[in-house]
């Protein structure tokens, strides 16, 4: 049932070090209540994203109440919050928000929570094992293929969300046994 134009946020955590992006929720009620409950979901000792964290960076949205940042710090993570209008504090999550935006967000239209959902999982997948990161030599993180030695040999396509991602890799050659 289409319901008109709705706002969704989506709230990510990345690991700065690998640039590993974690997407904690997505959703279009977001208050101070389901904020807390991320705070716990993701700080739990089991299976939280944030459970061997030491650090945890944020703006000054609304979003991060006080109970959020409390649940935070009493799992033993220390809320570093940027100063005011200083994004560039946060420089590797503001450059993710303006990448998945400019690549994928920005060109796609979503008749539902559910295509968002899978669009952002589909660029998530893409950021982690397609995309090079400048800031890490022009690496990618999580490869799915293994880095070719050489240049040589058929270059490969793999496309994600009908084209709109891509990426492209030398394939490996393969060895021919003597018989």
């Amino acid at each position: 049932m289409l319901r008109g134009l709705v706002r969704y946020h989506v709230f990510f955590v990345m690991n700065l070090a690998q640039r590993q992006v974690e997407i904690v929720h997505i959703g279009c009620q977001v208050n101070g209540a389901v904020m807390a409950q991320l705070a716990r979901n993701m700080t739990d000792g089991i299976d939280g994203i944030l459970k061997d964290a030491r650090f945890f960076v944020c703006d000054h949205d609304p979003l991060y109440t006080k109970e959020f940042r409390q649940l935070l710090t009493d799992s033993g993570i220390e809320v570093i919050q940027t100063r005011v209008g200083c994004p560039q504090q946060n420089g590797y999550a503001e450059s993710f928000v303006s990448a998945i935006k400019r690549e994928c967000i920005d060109q796609m239209i979503f008749f539902s929570e559910k295509s968002l959902r899978r669009a952002v999982s589909q660029y998530i997948s893409h950021f982690h094992h397609e995309r090079n990161h400048q800031g890490l030599n022009n690496l990618i993180p999580f490869p799915n293929q293994p880095q070719a030695e050489s240049q040589s040999g058929l270059i490969v396509k793999s496309e994600r969300l009908g084209g709109l991602l891509n990426y492209y890799y030398h394939e490996e050659k393969e060895v021919a046994e003597a018989a």
